[in-house]
């Protein structure tokens, strides 16, 4: 029931579970087809938007926790606004990730392994990360698999926090390129 006018979004629903506590401030952070709840245990706190379909084919809903709405230390997940228009893509347009935990990284056309992203211009290390106190981590260098070819299951692409590379939102919407 969705409907642009004025490049402005009319008739949108927002439904919050009944077990989430009423909260005027968690009513001014939602304006969408948004469903506020506790975390989804696969999830936890991670917004997301369920997706049935194929590419191209509207969502069922975006899911946020009131947790993610209410906390500013969220860093990770970028301005909530950035997020929004992420999720709003999976909704809207049927748009997927340009990343994949699943297979997060690949052998490029010249024979390089390459962490999946868009752009591959986006700069970043490949570590595998040893021990986390605090906010403070011990990592090393990723070691490639001889099975596969790719790196190591434990390997993880850290994007470098400055970029000149402009980015995808469906990559990683808390990169400011």
């Amino acid at each position: 029931m969705v409907s642009l006018n004025n490049n402005g979004y009319e008739d949108i629903v927002i439904a919050i579970n009944p077990s989430v506590p009423e909260n005027e401030t968690l009513i001014q952070s939602i304006k969408a087809d948004v469903i506020v709840a506790d975390p989804y245990l696969k999830y936890g706190d991670d917004p997301y938007t369920l997706q049935y379909g194929q590419c191209g084919e509207k969502g069922q809903y975006i899911h946020f926790t009131p947790n993610f709405l209410l906390t500013d230390n969220m860093s990770i997940y970028g301005p909530r606004g950035k997020v929004f228009v992420h999720e709003w893509a999976h909704l809207r347009w049927g748009v997927f990730d340009e990343y994949n935990v699943d297979q997060p990284f690949y052998i490029s056309r010249k024979n390089t392994i390459e962490a999946t992203r868009c752009s591959t211009h986006i700069t970043g290390m490949n570590v595998v990360f040893n021990e986390c106190k605090g906010g403070s981590c011990i990592t090393r260098q990723c070691r490639r698999d001889s099975k596969t070819g790719l790196y190591e299951a434990k390997c993880t692409f850290i994007p470098n926090k400055s970029q000149t590379a402009r980015d995808s939102i469906m990559f990683m919407q808390n990169l400011n390129s």
